[in-house]
């Protein structure tokens, strides 16, 4: 799927919402980072980053809970995108339940941590995501979820170290 696809996809089930305001500043940021570690001379597909951060949150137009990244990938997924797919379904702080960090892609990292630094639109800490996550789980009574993310929370450190080095920032 290309860009423009994607965007009008994303457009489709969000038009100018939080979602999508989310989605834009995740793409921005995930493309930063790509982008870097490319300066870098290390392989990425910048263009699987771009649509795969666009797009990390579309599953949220069929639930708002935790998993709605496998709700996002069965979606790309019956349009015949596995490799978007499955960059989608790895942006979750649930994934680590079925697979070890070390099995996801570098662009699967980006993505995963650029949506980390991403609150609504404007870029963050990861500490301030956490946080910020944790709350709004304890405001909508969610509290079943909150072990996950705090699982998450050291793998999501291991991944940001990795990606830091690949930009050459650590």
């Amino acid at each position: 799927m290309d860009y423009d696809a994607a965007l009008r996809l994303l457009e489709t089930y969000f038009g100018d919402n939080h979602i999508a305001r989310h989605c834009k500043a995740t793409e921005r940021k995930a493309v930063e980072i790509a982008e870097k570690i490319k300066a870098n001379g290390i392989e990425i597909d910048v263009k699987l980053v771009r649509t795969g951060a666009l797009l990390h949150d579309i599953g949220r137009c069929k639930t708002h809970k935790i998993e709605h990244n496998y709700e996002g990938a069965k979606m790309l997924r019956e349009l015949g995108f596995e490799k978007l797919a499955r960059a989608v379904e790895r942006h979750g702080a649930n994934i680590f339940a079925d697979i070890h960090h070390s099995e996801m892609t570098l662009e699967e990292k980006v993505i995963f941590i650029a949506d980390k630094y991403t609150e609504e639109d404007r870029h963050v800490t990861l500490d301030e995501r956490f946080k910020s996550v944790i709350e709004r789980r304890r405001r909508h009574g969610k509290l079943e979820e909150i072990p996950q993310i705090e699982k998450a929370r050291e793998v999501t450190e291991r991944i940001e170290r990795d990606v830091r080095k690949l930009m050459g920032l650590d």
